[in-house]
């Protein structure tokens, strides 16, 4: 399973968080290939602990990175280690959630 939120988005600087809920031992770090249409995005994930369920794969995407497109294709293959591969359809409202956490980031502005 694989889990797309926005966080960040309030203070103008939103993140893209990707969770893989795939077993990870505490202390890893990793990187989480994820092939689509659009590209390849290999994003740096270390273990993260969710609960009393263990630990899962946990990386951060700045919103405007334009590696994120990946996430936007006609479908999806990825892979962590220790958690298979997963194929998944277009993303539908998830993609929706990549588009607007984009859209939320307040542009650069030149300091004086």
């Amino acid at each position: 399973m694989l889990a797309i939120a926005c966080e960040g988005w309030e203070k103008g600087r939103p993140k893209l968080a990707i969770v893989r809920y795939a077993r990870a031992d505490k202390g890893a770090e990793a990187l989480f290939a994820i092939q689509g249409s659009k590209g390849i995005l290999r994003l740096p994930v270390s273990a993260t602990r969710v609960g009393d369920s263990g630990y899962v794969w946990r990386g951060e995407l700045d919103a405007r990175d334009a590696r994120a497109e990946v996430l936007l294709g006609n479908a999806l293959k990825a892979t962590v280690p220790g958690g298979g591969m997963i194929e998944l359809a277009p993303l539908g409202e998830a993609a929706g959630v990549v588009g607007e956490c984009a859209a939320a980031a307040k542009p650069d502005v030149p300091a004086a």
